[in-house]
């Protein structure tokens, strides 16, 4: 058991949010408005769940929605128990179904090593399956039918159980039959694989569903506005027998309707638990009472069914400005304008302000009125480290050395730098493969290949397998690290970058 010397602290926090900390005899369900303190709840109840209730940290888990969040309620819980929350499971959806699937690979059916496919996997995949099904990828994009598949996995829908209501949907249906015989053959799985995986193996599986619940007897989820079917259905099939479920959200907030995002969830919590007790969240502590009337004033006219007035101590603060502008250039303009005289008026850095915008498609404009001013500023947001061409090569190569079975990653490594490997021999490669029901990489070393290909990129591919292969075996002893660095020197990437 975790102990400490003193017991925690519950003083600091507001009657709800000590209310919500101590409640215990059924589901609880927070509507925390903005700024109100919903993580410090959360963490508070973990560590109250431990430290007074004698829980064992690993019979608890705590779903966020973004790692940011996990890594801030790790941090915090350090802070509350004195040598951390061991054990505890803390983490995305996504991560905290990874590693479900992961430790219960056996009774799931899949491999533990698995590799995890990104948007521009799927889309590749599907994209092979369309021409091999020899399906019209113009009238029936890529991307569009990975949508389907997405969906219907946010569904917990198998290609079997789809309602085929237009062309799209019969099309999707046959390409999502074949992608997952495929996803099975090279031990991989989409972002949506995650969640769908581990609740079709809780619905199929009553002995398996009851083993998990068991493990985690106290379950709290972060931002419940924002969960989608597949989510709930995670969440329901976890604690549907000990029912020691706190949700935690804000119906106003709900932003994530475009990907499945359901608010009906946090809605409708009590139709599914009657006896939920309901605590409001309502004192802000992050903005002064002017910006919550205006805040307010502007969410009174949402359908309601659990009404919050957020209210602030800490002052009235300066009013709330309206700039009425003729278009985008005008109102950059006017925006940049303010800025310098608010820095010059309050001796205030360029580093003190922010400029929020609705789109990454507004950013042009802003960007081109603080040129012309000269003033210096850092976008926030931009593209993400790990979609950078260059990473996503390198992890190519990374993802083949754990997984050899990996098409998608063997595509980008093999023609990453330029080996003389054509979309041709690829694509007779690919069709090998397919009819040998093998990967590419295990079917390039096959003597059939001989002859279906020109000597010389055989001999290529055949020469890049066998430098993938000594960096695997190499991969089981050395650092990772080590490894990278000379697998960069080998391929000469730096010219290819530089070239």
């Amino acid at each position: 058991m975790v102990q400490r010397a003193d017991v925690i602290d519950l003083e600091g926090l507001n009657p709800p949010q000590r209310e919500a900390v101590l409640h215990r005899d059924s589901p609880l369900v927070v509507f925390a408005g903005a700024g109100s303190g919903k993580t410090r709840v959360i963490t508070y109840r973990i560590a109250q769940l431990v430290q007074a209730d004698g829980v064992a940290p690993y019979r608890i888990l705590a779903v966020t929605f973004t790692n940011k969040a996990a890594g801030e309620m790790r941090a915090r819980l350090s802070q509350l128990l004195s040598i951390g929350p061991r054990g505890l499971w803390v983490g995305t959806f996504h991560a905290t179904c990874a590693r479900i699937l992961r430790e219960y690979s056996d009774r799931i059916g899949i491999r533990s090593d698995f590799t995890i496919y990104d948007d521009q996997d799927q889309q590749a995949m599907v994209k092979r399956i369309l021409r091999d099904l020899k399906i019209d990828e113009k009238r029936y994009p890529p991307k569009l039918i990975a949508g389907v598949i997405n969906r219907s996995k946010q569904d917990v829908v198998a290609p079997d159980e789809m309602v085929i209501r237009d062309p799209i949907d019969d099309v999707a249906r046959r390409v999502y039959a074949v992608y997952e015989e495929k996803m099975a053959q090279g031990g991989t799985l989409d972002f949506g694989d995650l969640l769908y995986r581990v609740v079709r193996a809780l619905e199929a599986d009553e002995g398996f569903r009851k083993e998990l619940s068991r493990r985690f007897s106290h379950v709290l989820v972060d931002e419940f506005q924002d969960t989608n079917h597949v989510q709930w259905r995670l969440v329901h099939n976890l604690c549907r027998d000990h029912r020691s479920l706190c949700v935690v959200g804000d119906d106003d907030q709900s932003i994530y309707a475009w990907r499945g995002a359901d608010r009906r969830n946090i809605l409708d919590f009590r139709r599914h638990f009657p006896d939920a007790h309901l605590i409001k969240l309502e004192q802000n502590y992050r903005s002064v009472q002017t910006i919550l009337h205006a805040a307010n004033t502007l969410i009174a006219r949402n359908p309601k069914l659990h009404p919050k007035t957020l209210y602030s101590e800490l002052g009235v603060g300066d009013p709330v400005s309206v700039t009425p502008c003729d278009d985008d250039a005008a109102e950059a303009e006017s925006v940049v304008m303010r800025l310098q005289g608010l820095k010059f008026e309050r001796r205030s850095k360029f580093a003190d302000f922010a400029i929020l915008y609705r789109g990454n498609y507004q950013a042009r404009i802003v960007e081109k009125a603080l040129r012309e001013q000269r003033i210096p500023y850092r976008i926030s947001g931009g593209q993400s480290f790990f979609e950078k061409a260059e990473i996503r090569d390198l992890i190519a190569y990374l993802r083949l050395l754990a997984n050899e079975d990996d098409d998608p990653a063997f595509i980008r490594a093999i023609t990453t730098p330029k080996r003389g490997v054509g979309s041709s021999t690829l694509a007779a490669l690919g069709t090998y493969a397919g009819q040998r029901h093998l990967s590419m990489y295990a079917a390039m070393f096959e003597t059939g290949m001989d002859s279906r290909t020109p000597a010389r990129p055989l001999a290529e591919m055949r020469r890049f397998g066998e430098f993938i292969n000594r960096l695997s075996h190499r991969s089981r002893n050395e650092p990772a690290a080590q490894l990278l660095d000379e697998m960069v020197a080998a391929i000469d990437y730096q010219a290819h970058l530089y070239g």
